[in-house]
Parts: structure tokens; sequence; C-alpha cells
């Protein structure tokens, strides 16, 4: 039974995954499940809403069950798994940040040319938004829809040249 609940985490809806978290916490705390905590933290997880297979709140058990203090979401041009990363958090009992990474090309700047902090591509450089209070995700989520366009407006011509190639 708790390996489908676990399983549930990963559900389409939110709040099937929320309350199999809570279902988690419950079970956690009825057989008063040890697992060995560490002082270590991971502020940089992505999910489902950017290029892992897991939702926010099996990242947060999966977080959880590593025995790590807090965990951080910092999906790819995306806050929208933000708030159940919180919520998951408060509920198993763990800390949270919350955050987003954006792609940015740096043409046309003083270091065009470069590589920055990816290291196969010059020009292309990673930027971390981190620590975001949970009252200002609506502003960074309207900020975002610009950039969330254009990156699918790329992914669209990205999976056009693909399916040339395999026509």
């Amino acid at each position: 039974m708790r390996e489908k609940i676990i399983q549930e985490l990963n559900s389409d809806s939110k709040e099937v995954r929320i309350s199999n978290i809570k279902k988690i916490s419950f079970l956690i705390e009825e057989e008063k499940e040890q697992i060995n905590k560490t002082d270590e933290v991971n502020n940089h997880v992505h999910t489902i809403y950017s290029f892992s297979p897991y939702s926010p709140a099996m990242v947060v058990y999966l977080a959880w069950k590593a025995g790590l203090k807090a965990v951080g979401i910092m999906d790819h041009d995306s806050v929208s798994g933000c708030k159940e990363l919180i919520e998951a958090c408060k509920i198993i009992g763990i800390s949270s940040t919350v955050g987003c990474e954006l792609r940015v090309n740096f043409n046309h700047t003083a270091v065009e040319g470069k590589k920055l902090n990816s290291p196969d591509s010059e020009n292309l450089g990673y930027i971390a938004i981190h620590g975001i209070p949970e009252s200002r995700l609506p502003e960074v989520r309207k900020f975002l829809v610009p950039i969330q366009i254009a990156r699918n407006k790329r992914n669209q011509a990205m999976v056009g040249k693909l399916n040339k190639l395999i026509k």
C-alpha cells in the first residue's frame, strides 16, 4: 500500500499529490520511521515543470528520505511547482527554498564570445533567481510569461527540425 501512495506522489493531479504526501507523513509518524538526518541541503532541484520526471511532492519525499535539511526547487523558466514544494515540505517537516533558473543569451554584451557557466556554449549563461518569497511568486510568474513564450517558440522550431530529420 505504501508503494502505491509513493507512486501517487507523481500523479497528474496536484491535489492527489498533496493528499498522498499527507498520507506518507502520517505513516512516517505512525510507524515512527527514522531517517539518518544530515546537515545537507539541495537547493537546485528540477521537477516536472522543467527537466525531471518528479513532481514537487515526490522531490520533497525523496529529499526527506535522503535526510536533507532543506530542498529547493529551481525549474527552468517556471515557478509553477513552488507552492506545491513549500506545502509538501511543511507537511513532511523539512525546510524549503524556491526559485527558478533562466537561460540567458549574452550576444552583444561585454562577455560575448565567452563561455560562462554553460561549458559547451558560448554566449549562454544560466542565471539563478533564488529565495523568492512565496508572496512574490505571482510577480515572478508574470515576469516569466514572455520568456516562456520565447522558449516555446524555440522548442517548436527545434521539434520541426527534428521532424524533418526523421521523416
